[in-house]
């Protein structure tokens, strides 16, 4: 086995990853806005589409390595082989493509390593300067802000934002900011953005919007179930006309202005979050993602054919 034999299976990957991924991209304009629901199908068009090109890679490479070698007798076209496969990297639009998506991949990889560690940095000054009052952090500022972030995750909050605020709009925000710890929001997202490194153009930024819009709708409803639905709308209210703001990759209360309106609406009229629909999209995602990679595995032969005939 050689690098250059690595070609083919590099670029049977990106095929299978990126029209997987646009697919996902197409289901998800499509769906409906149920948050449990939308958050399930957003994650699974950033997770599974990755999932399933490894699984497909995988298969191939193990029927090139065990399987029946036809090298020999197909001459017609670039073999997806560990031994006869170096073909492909003498492919010039092979060779472009590679070289494009892996430039693609590698910076987008580098955003997300920079914007963590820059958010680290960040919240180790504010962990200095900020003490503890109950369940929040506060720091001394005329800035206002409030989010919840860090590996453990803490919520801080601006003095400016916490004298303003009466008890229960308080109450309201510290329940958003803990259904986001309870539910994994922070790990969740780590997870997103690298699965997303690998995702079509068009479809990152996409999926990343639905997931979080998804996620802050879910946990209005669930601060609304402990303080009171009234409470949830009035501090999202309150935090706009504070001008809070809330670092990039880190949740918090505070809506922006496009989507202050709908999250209001939303949790005073106290709409269904889609659980049951949500289960039954996970259980059927699982189960098509099994069966997918079970006919991979059971028709490697016929599928590693296709893939040289179309690709070759």
């Amino acid at each position: 086995m050689t690098a250059a034999s690595l070609g083919g299976f590099a670029l049977v990957f990106v095929v299978c990853a990126w029209t997987l991924s646009s697919l996902g991209g197409v289901l998800l304009a499509r769906l409906e806005r149920r948050p449990l629901v939308a958050r399930r199908i957003a994650g699974a068009v950033a997770i599974v589409p990755l999932v399933l090109a490894t699984a497909v890679t995988a298969m191939l490479m193990l029927q090139s390595a065990f399987g029946v070698d036809h090298c020999p007798v197909h001459a017609d076209h670039a073999h997806l082989c560990l031994v006869h496969g170096t073909e492909w990297i003498q492919l010039p639009w092979v060779v472009a493509t590679l070289a494009l998506v892996g430039a693609t991949v590698a910076a987008r990889l580098v955003l997300v390593i920079a914007s963590v560690l820059r958010s680290q940095r960040g919240l180790q000054l504010l962990h200095a300067v900020s003490h503890q009052v109950g369940q929040v952090r506060i720091v001394e500022t005329e800035r206002a802000f409030c989010f919840v972030a860090g590996r453990t995750p803490a919520i801080y909050v601006s003095s400016r934002v916490w004298d303003a605020l009466p008890t229960d709009q308080r109450t309201a925000l510290i329940a958003h900011e803990t259904a986001h710890v309870i539910n994994g929001d922070l790990r969740m997202r780590i997870v997103m953005e690298l699965c997303l490194v690998f995702a079509a153009p068009l479809v990152r930024d996409r999926v990343r919007t639905t997931w979080f819009a998804a996620t802050e709708r879910l946990c209005d409803a669930r601060a609304a179930q402990v303080s009171s639905p009234d409470a949830v709308a009035s501090a999202m209210v309150s935090l706009f006309r504070l001008e809070a703001t809330r670092p990039a990759g880190s949740f918090g209360l505070t809506p922006a202005q496009a989507e202050l309106g709908a999250r209001v609406e939303a949790v005073l009229a106290a709409r269904p979050l889609g659980a049951r629909t949500a289960r039954i999209v996970g259980r059927l995602v699982g189960v098509v993602c099994v069966a997918l990679i079970a006919g991979a595995a059971l028709l490697a032969e016929p599928l590693h054919h296709a893939f040289e005939t179309l690709l070759g």
